[in-house]
């Protein structure tokens, strides 16, 4: 009797290398915050609201991707389709609430747990940089079926955009004749204007010398004259109020020359309206205040501002620029990827989107380095060495490595504070490696060097060239076929179909889509076919 066992997946992402049976399933928090401190990061916290995003995002994935995984962006809702709330991931933590527009987003999809999910996702460099990202601080995390979502965003900006704190608020410049002060400190002198300082018109009849007189005064006078003031036939006298009233001039000339005069009007008749209310200030006054700024109330900013905020918020420049400098304040100078002395890391890399490396099905496992913009204002890098070493302990240098940074990145993601490294063929299985780069950062030479190991197999392991096409195993017992790439086949495990004859026991495992667990027991010395992608055929054996 002719058996066949036939695995088709559609999309693949790797399993994890740093598992951990502490890991649970819906664990997404502490996986990332694990994968964070072992880099030396931060660590995130729950947050409801972009949970209720990310699980909002992963129903529509289960709803409407389908087969079409490989030929859509996950990150794009379109309006119209069930399960939608909002094209992208920040229209989508809108609709639930969250308060900004900063949000991040990993989505992966065909997984079938968090640790595949996030494995996978670590993998490919854009998404890596993204959960290892300096300026997060909580989390929300969303699965349905095999689609898993996470979101990123920013507590500190959260509560600027709900609190709406006053020294977040934009301050633009007033010209303080000449000097820019912020427009909050006029408003405060705006509000306790002191009475010397309120503009007052003259009277509208000068003295006979051409000096002003108060007009209050003058006016309190009109409606009831001194009278001892006023002319009583005898002498000159002058013309003053409406209706005309005549008044001694000697009296008149001594109310605008004496030092103490009531009438006495102090100041130029010129002023400046300085205040929201259209109330007028004396040029005098004002031309002292001016001169006499406190440094605390001049303009320092740059008058930019953002509006990070779902409302109308401006959000000074320069505040945002102080929640920047605590975020970075807290994570370290520079990041390495994989963690210095890690173990267990995934040999390959397959695909990401957008694709990094369009020209290559798979590659080796990327490493990163990227450096925080807190912490360090240049870097320039002379060199990278990756080494692995041999089964005599001797390191020896990986030749074929591809290196992407703002410059070289096909795909225009990277800044210039992102670098990534990746080995042009699969690392090793249970292999040492060293990455050392040498570079300038902030003008000084500086070299970083780190190790790590690639997952080691707990079973024997064929390495398969295309010309083998029979192959003898051990029998009754799981085995490892690493089938290795080449131009014609470089992921043979995109299809596997399995044959055999009789009653044999014959179990597999996809490891990734070149490494192949298999079982084969009670097969009575009868061969069982391998039957993979473009055309590549494998007979195993257990007999001689």
């Amino acid at each position: 009797m002719m058996r066949w066992l036939s695995i088709a997946p559609l999309f693949v992402l790797m399993l994890s290398g740093m598992q951990s049976a502490a890991f649970a399933a819906d664990e997404a928090l502490d996986l990332i915050n694990t994968l964070r401190s072992s880099a030396g990061m931060t660590r995130l916290v729950y947050s409801p609201v972009l949970s209720l995003a990310a699980k909002n995002h992963a129903t529509y994935l289960s709803l409407n991707i389908g087969g079409n995984r490989l030929h859509v962006d996950a990150h794009i809702e379109q309006n119209g389709r069930r399960g939608f709330t909002g094209e992208s991931s920040d229209e989508r933590a809108e609709y639930v609430g969250y308060a900004h527009s900063e949000v991040k987003e990993n989505v992966s999809i065909g997984n079938t747990d968090i640790v595949d999910s996030v494995t996978g996702l670590m993998a490919g460099i854009y998404h890596r940089f993204t959960f290892l990202d300096f300026q997060v601080d909580e989390m929300g995390y969303g699965r349905e079926g095999e689609a898993f979502v996470y979101e990123l965003g920013r507590s500190d900006l959260a509560r600027m955009c709900t609190t709406f704190p006053k020294k977040a608020e934009l301050d633009p410049p007033f010209d303080c004749l000449g000097t820019l002060v912020k427009s909050s400190y006029i408003e405060g002198v705006c509000k306790k204007l002191p009475a010397e300082a309120v503009y007052q018109p003259p009277y509208r009849t000068r003295c006979p010398g051409g000096k002003l007189l108060r007009a209050d005064y003058m006016e309190r006078f009109c409606k009831s004259p001194l009278k001892s003031a006023l002319y009583t036939g005898k002498g000159s006298y002058y013309k003053i109020c409406k209706p005309e009233v005549r008044v001694k001039s000697g009296w008149l000339e001594h109310l605008c020359t004496a030092p103490d005069s009531p009438a006495r009007y102090v100041g130029e008749n010129r002023y400046y309206q300085i205040c929201a209310n259209n109330t007028k200030v004396f040029a005098d006054w004002f031309k002292q205040l001016c001169e006499n700024v406190p440094a605390q109330a001049r303009y320092e900013d740059s008058g930019y501002y953002i509006q990070p905020c779902h409302s109308d918020f401006k959000a000074r420049q320069e505040y945002l620029n102080k929640l920047d400098a605590k975020m970075y304040r807290s994570n370290p100078r520079y990041v390495v990827w994989p963690p210095k002395n890690s173990d267990d890391i995934p040999p390959a890399f397959f695909d990401e989107s957008p694709d990094p490396l369009p020209d290559l099905d798979v590659s080796g496992y990327p490493l990163s380095l990227q450096f925080n913009p807190g912490k360090v204002k240049s870097v320039h890098l002379d060199s990278f060495i990756l080494e692995k070493k041999n089964r005599n302990g001797i390191w020896e240098r990986v030749k074929a490595i591809r290196e992407l940074n703002r410059e070289s990145d096909p795909n225009q993601v990277l800044s210039k504070w992102q670098f990534a490294w990746f080995p042009l063929k699969r690392l090793d299985w249970g292999t040492y490696y060293r990455a050392s780069v040498n570079a300038l950062i902030d003008k000084r030479k500086t070299r970083i060097q780190w190790h790590f190991r690639t997952q080691a197999l707990d079973t024997p392991l064929y390495i398969l060239k295309r010309e083998h096409r029979n192959v003898k195993v051990y029998p009754d017992r799981w085995v490892a076929l690493y089938f290795e790439p080449d131009k014609t086949s470089s992921r043979p495990l995109e299809y596997i179909e399995t044959r055999w004859v009789g009653n044999a026991n014959v179990e597999t495992n996809i490891l990734d889509l070149n490494t192949l667990q298999i079982y084969l027991g009670n097969t009575n010395c009868k061969p069982v076919s391998l039957y993979l992608a473009h055309g590549r055929e494998v007979k195993l054996t257990t007999c001689d």
